[in-house]
This record gives C-alpha cells, structure tokens and sequence, in this order.
C-alpha cells in the first residue's frame, strides 16, 4: 500500500514538472514552407509605451496601397482605420508603422492588414491592465539559421520547427502569457530576410506582442529595425544606432529598458537608463534587456569584465531588479547579486538558453561562484516570469520529446528603492549631449 502511494506521488510530481502538448513538426511547417519564406510582409506586433498602446510593424512593396483596420468585435464590423506611418527601406521596400493608443484596458481587440489587394486573416490581441501584474515569456538566441549552413532550407526548416514548438509549448501550458521578451540574435544572418520571415512567421506572433533585443547576430543590417516598431526610441546616442535604436516600454507594473550592448560607449545606456527610469518612475519593477550578459557560465574565469565592471555598478545606481540577457546559448540564474558580490538584497541575472535549439550548449559542470543554477539538457529553453506587486515567480523549461520539463524555478523579491542617485551626473550628461550632436543631427534624416 505505501508503495502504492509513493508511486502515486511520484506521478503527480512528475505531471507537475513536465507538460505535454502536440508539437508543430516538421511536415506541417513544410506544408506551408513556400508561404512563409516568402512572405517578406509577415507583420509584428510589439509593446506600446503602456498599456493603452500596441505596435504594428510590417515591411511592403514600394507602390502597394496598405491599410490597416481593427475593432472590437471579431468579424470587423465596428472597424476603424488606423494612422500608417511609412518610411522608405534600403532594399527597395516600405516600412510602415502603426501606434494603436487610448486602448482600453483587459480587452480584446481584433486587426487585419492590407497590401495591394490582398487583405491578411484576422487577428487579435489582449491588453493589461495598468500598474498590475502579468505573465511574460522570456527567450534568446532563437537564432534561425545557425544549426549548420543557414542557406540550406533542411537548417531552416529544423530551426523554425524547434522554434514553434517552444513558442506552442509555453504559450498553451502558460496560457496567461501576455508578452515575449526575446534577448538578442533572433536570426543568424542579418541580411537574409528569409530568417526574419521565418523567425516571425509562428501564428503566435500575430497576437502576442514581442519586445526584440539587437545581438550580434543583428550587426550588418538594418532589417531588425524595419521588422519591429518600438516604443519610447532612444535616438540621442553618441554612437549610430545602424541595426535599431535602444528603447523602453511599461507593462502592467513593469519597466522594461532594452540596451543595444553591441555600442561599447557606456554613456550611451546610462542616459537611455536615466530617461526610462525619469519618464516611469513609480514602475514597481525595473529590468534590463540585453544581449551580451555579465555574469555568464560560458568563461567563468574572464567573463565580459568590461561589461560587468561598468555596467553592473550603473544597473545598481538605478535599482535595477532583474537582467535578461543571452548570447552564451546556457540558460542560468545567478544568486541575488550586489557590488559584485552574493548579497541578501540587488539584482538577479538570468541568461535565456537557445529557444528553438539551433545552438544549444551546457552550463559547465562546475557552475562559477555566483551561478545558483545552470542547464545540463540540451534541448531548446523557454522561462516564464510572473510579475506581481512584491514578487516575480521564475520558471524555466527546457522542451525534450514533445514535453517541457522544469528545470529551475525560484522567486525574486522587490528591493526598497533609493533614486537619490538615479541620475546621470552633471557632467557626464553634458559630455553625453556635446559628443551625440553629430548623431542628433543626422537622425533627422533616418
């Protein structure tokens, strides 16, 4: 009879740590293949600057007659135009831009867009409410195309599978997700618009908003600008923003500031940091989204050192919470961190892992001495965050065999805020605005 029972808890554990759902495989993605290769007019949707705004983005034929409705009920028929700001591309095509504001609160609505004569299907998203809490799926390094050679279309193919899946598996397990957090190298080849199709072309996308991150991956090109409009763009850096501008957003009770850790020029992503945290000050939470993290198992001895000796005493001047971060393709979460070292109250630091398996590597057996917890699976991973008023529940996956099986959970406690610091110093701030005046005058033109 106990063995009865303790194999019935067992059961009941294990159901609680893995999930199963069917996977898209490789012949239904085949199916469609040619449309979504092609399809160099897949539209995205991204955060507004709160709550009562959302983002449209899509790229189009030079001379195409574009539009774009949306409504409240599901056949469109209380529909509405929407303002299309269209801006020329270097590749002979058209980007256009569409900010929905003064949205309601916890409420559907529901979109189509045109391009010529063709109109696309319907879609739908789901506003927050204002200053509450949400659910956020976190990810990195999807990565489209850096299983092998990326022209091959079987790489392709592997790696946007794997990339479905993991956005299948976390959003029908976790269905209260409500935004996507991806931290860098969405594709491997920056010029290839193939990959941005690929990369954007899981349905998921029409309706859950995704806040993109620039990686190194993204250097050489400037199609992730022209796939993804931002809210809150920061143009007043010192240096060239060629790939697409840092930016900031709120969600529910969060502030999320995005830094292109590509630009080495430090002052850059402090005064980007001082406006986002000047602009929403009572944001319960702050987090960094970044590429390049500075606490990362992939070179425990001589990881990052002038990222991490400039960057983590700025996070600390600004009470940052939580950093997101990728670019080593190992998921880990180091302990609550402060001057550099384990504390009781400062910030955690989480690397995303490989989200569509393209590139999957281990955390080392012996973890550094801030890691509290690594990856020895090699499979694609996916994490969820569970923002509310004092915590944040943190839930990482890795996606094995049609399954997703936990493989760290744990929460992160709000710190007691100090903002007597949190600005940029008079003169780092006038330096900062002398040295950018070049940039500021040629953004005019971009």
């Amino acid at each position: 009879m106990k063995r009865m029972i303790a194999l019935l808890i067992a059961f009941v554990l294990a159901l609680s740590a893995a999930f199963f759902v069917n996977a898209a495989t490789e012949d239904e993605i085949s199916a469609k293949w040619d449309s979504i290769t092609k399809n160099d007019s897949v539209i995205s949707i991204t955060p507004g600057a709160d709550s009562t705004q959302m983002n449209f983005c899509w790229m189009s034929d030079l001379f195409s007659d574009d539009a774009f409705l949306y409504g409240m009920k599901p056949d469109l028929s209380d529909a509405e135009g929407a303002e299309i700001k269209k801006s020329l591309t270097a590749f002979f095509k058209k980007e256009c831009n569409v900010t929905l504001e003064g949205l309601r609160e916890n409420t559907t609505y529901y979109y189509r867009y045109y391009l010529g004569g063709l109109q696309s299907d319907i879609y739908s998203f789901t506003t927050d409410a204002k200053d509450e809490g949400f659910t956020a799926l976190f990810v990195s390094d999807a990565q489209i195309g850096r299983s092998g050679d990326w022209q091959d279309d079987k790489v392709k193919l592997h790696d946007t599978t794997g990339w479905y899946t993991t956005l299948e598996q976390a959003t029908e397990n976790h269905p209260d997700i409500s935004v996507c957090l991806s931290t860098g190298d969405q594709v491997q080849n920056a010029t290839a618009s193939v990959l941005y199709n690929l990369f954007l072309a899981p349905d998921t996308l029409r309706s859950l908003p995704i806040a993109v991150t620039p990686g190194n991956h993204e250097i050489g090109s400037p199609y992730l600008g022209h796939h993804f409009s931002n809210a809150n763009e920061f143009e007043n850096t010192v240096v060239p923003a060629t790939i697409a501008r840092p930016y900031y957003f709120t969600k529910g009770n969060a502030l999320f500031i995005v830094l292109n850790t590509n630009n080495v020029f430090m002052l850059d992503h402090e005064a980007l940091i001082a406006e986002a945290v000047e602009t929403y000050p009572d944001a319960q939470w702050r987090v960094i989204m970044m590429h390049h993290g500075v606490y990362s198992c992939e070179d425990k001895d001589d990881d990052n050192p002038n990222n991490r000796n400039a960057l983590v005493p700025m996070f600390e001047k600004y009470d940052i919470d939580l950093v997101l971060s990728g670019h080593s393709h190992m998921y880990s979460r180091t302990y609550v961190m402060k001057n550099f070292e384990k504390a009781d109250e400062g910030i955690v630091y989480i690397e995303g892992g490989c989200a569509s398996g393209s590139n999957c590597v281990l955390t080392p057996e012996e973890l550094p001495d801030y890691a509290v917890v690594g990856n020895r699976i090699k499979s694609p991973v996916y994490t969820v965050l569970t923002f509310s008023e004092d915590e944040v529940g943190v839930e990482a996956y890795v996606v094995e065999n049609g399954e997703s099986v936990q493989i760290d959970e744990t929460t992160i406690v709000r710190n007691e805020r100090d903002d007597s610091n949190a600005q940029m110093s008079t003169g780092n701030k006038l330096l900062h605005f002398i040295l950018s005046l070049p940039n500021r005058f040629f953004s005019l033109f971009y």
